[in-house]
């Protein structure tokens, strides 16, 4: 698709040597941010996650490189930063049900002691959603087979504890104030 082709040419050896790389690249970085930002955000993060839990991109058989990584990488940044903006135009469900397929594929403990960040961006993802949504989060869950007690569950009941706790925490420093 189109988010593929943009990532891959971004980082096609060919484009790299052309003389007006720069503003080959400046145009290029705007068109994909504006896929992000005026994009359907759903398609747009299945996209991305299917990017990394697939290993590769999706079309062509095209083999990724670490180069296009890192691209898919600072696109759910991106889109992850603006997630309160994406919010109403949002499907939760779908989202939890793409980020449950990425755990599946890279289960946390296969990376436990490594660096491996597709996993560390994809908590960042759901980090933020816990954070907008609190205890609503776990009415999102319809897509995602719970009573195997998955990994995204037991991720979201650790956010969910860590937030609590840092409530906790901070009204007594805030009745102490």
């Amino acid at each position: 698709g189109l988010v593929e082709e943009l990532l891959l040419r971004l980082h096609d050896a060919q484009v790299e040597a052309t003389e007006s790389i720069d503003v080959l690249m400046r145009g290029m970085n705007e068109l994909v941010m504006d896929v992000l930002h005026q994009g359907a955000p759903n398609k747009v993060y299945t996209i991305l996650i299917r990017f990394l839990y697939e290993g590769a991109p999706l079309s062509g058989g095209k083999e990724t490189n670490p180069e296009f990584t890192d691209g898919v990488l600072r696109c759910l940044l991106e889109m992850a930063r603006c997630m309160q903006a994406y919010l109403p135009k949002l499907d939760i469900d779908l989202l939890l049900y793409d980020a449950h397929m990425f755990l599946v594929a890279h289960p946390p403990s296969k990376y436990r002691g490594r660096e491996f960040r597709p996993l560390r961006l994809l908590k960042t993802i759901l980090n933020e959603l816990v954070k907008l949504k609190g205890e609503g989060i776990r009415q999102h869950l319809s897509l995602v087979p719970v009573d195997t007690k998955p990994t995204l569950c037991s991720y979201l009941d650790l956010v969910l504890q860590q937030q609590a706790a840092k409530a906790t925490t901070a009204k007594p420093a805030a009745a102490a104030a």
